[in-house]
Formats: C-alpha cells, structure tokens, sequence
C-alpha cells in the first residue's frame, strides 16, 4: 500500500512540544499528507485557522473536508489573486463554496500570502458570531496545536507528481504543541483576516467581473485544471 494514503494513527499534544514532518524522495519519507489527514480529522479539535498560499480544488480540498465533514469550523484564508496558481485557487475556494459547508468561513486576502499556515483549537471552536463572521483569537490556546512549513495544500506537497511530469516537491514542516507559540500564530492571524474580504455562504466568485490574474487573464477553467 502506497504509504502516503496512510493517516497517522494520532497526533500528540505531549513532550516533546516541537515534532518535524517532512517528504524527502531519497529517504522515502511521505509525511506532510498524513499529517493533514490526521490534522484535520482529530475531533480534540473543534477550529482551525488556515492561511493558505496555494490550494488544490482537490486534494486540498478534500483534506479540508475531512474537518468540515464532522462539523469543525474552518476559517479559510487565501490571496485573492495568487501570484501562481491563481485560477486554481479561484476553482478550489468555489468548490468549496459549492460543498454547502455550515461551519466554511472563506476569506481572500487583497495581497500575496505566502504564509502555509494551521492553527488547530481546541472545544467547538464555534467562535465569532454562528454566521459566517470573523470569530478573532480564541481565548485560550492551551491545548491548541500549529502546523506550518514550506507545504500548501496542493498535490505536488502531497507527495503526488504535478504537472508537466514533474516530481513532487520536497517539504518540511513542524508541529508546534506550545501555548505562547499558538497565542503568538493566532494574533498574526486576526491581523491577516481583518484585512482579507469575507466570502458569503453561496458566493459564486467565478462570475465576479473584473478578476483577472497577474498575468491579465480572466478566470479559465482549462487552466485551472492545468495549474
């Protein structure tokens, strides 16, 4: 069995407080998916804080789905117009527009985010005002766990070859179990949402005139499946 569709079985909030995950073709180590999967599937936690330079309309969206599925909150923030990959983020943040989520709250950020950032909160996690709205910092982050590094949530992060035959990308990132870290990541969040423009619940964003990528293009479904 391919060891990249292999979850973790668990993810520690224990000592030691900072744990390395990383894919490395030459010592066949395929660790940032099943990290995600088990991530976002652990129901300890109740919120997650997303800031995502790139997104995959499926496979990371589908790793998104596994905390919206069970009823977790998922704050969502990505660049309105990527600096690569624009057209396939327009597609993936319309997929996930288009699941219905309840519990979906989707930003796009006016500037570049390079950021590849998750924030796990403990609870319900429902935050903010149960519609849709910018919730801000929890009020503890005890418990809380941060998930960061060089990996988005697209394909050739997830171990799986990209376009043009190309291979997978190298990555590396950490688990972060510390308190004043979380507290620490989750400010710089609130400092990013409170700039991005919220998506309402059954927005169509492919049909907004005016967007166009960086290069001047409109929207292009063909290169969406491309990117």
């Amino acid at each position: 069995c391919d060891g990249r569709y292999l979850p973790r079985a668990s993810l520690s909030l224990a000592p030691p407080a900072v744990e390395f995950v990383c894919n490395r073709r030459e010592q066949g180590r395929h660790e940032i998916e099943p990290t995600f999967r088990a991530l976002f599937g652990d129901t300890r936690f109740g919120r997650y804080r997303v800031a995502m330079a790139y997104l995959g309309h499926r496979w990371g969206v589908e790793l998104l789905e596994f905390a919206l599925r069970r009823g977790a909150v998922v704050e969502l923030l990505l660049p309105e117009c990527a600096n690569v990959y624009a057209h396939e983020n327009r597609k993936a943040a319309q997929a996930l527009l288009d699941g219905g989520w309840p519990t979906l709250r989707l930003f796009l950020s006016p500037v570049m985010v390079h950021a590849k950032a998750t924030l796990a909160l403990r609870g319900d996690g429902a935050g903010g005002d149960g519609a849709g709205g910018y919730g801000g910092s929890s009020s503890s982050t005890q418990g809380d766990l941060a998930f960061l590094g060089s990996a988005n949530l697209v394909r050739g992060s997830m171990n799986l070859p990209v376009h043009q035959g190309l291979l997978p990308y190298d990555e590396l990132n950490v688990l972060v179990a510390d308190a004043e870290f979380c507290a620490t990541l989750d400010s710089a969040l609130d400092k990013l949402f409170a700039r991005a423009r919220p998506i309402a619940p059954g927005h169509d964003l492919l049909a907004e005139p005016g967007w166009s990528d960086p290069k001047g293009r409109a929207y292009s479904d063909a290169r969406a499946q491309w990117e």
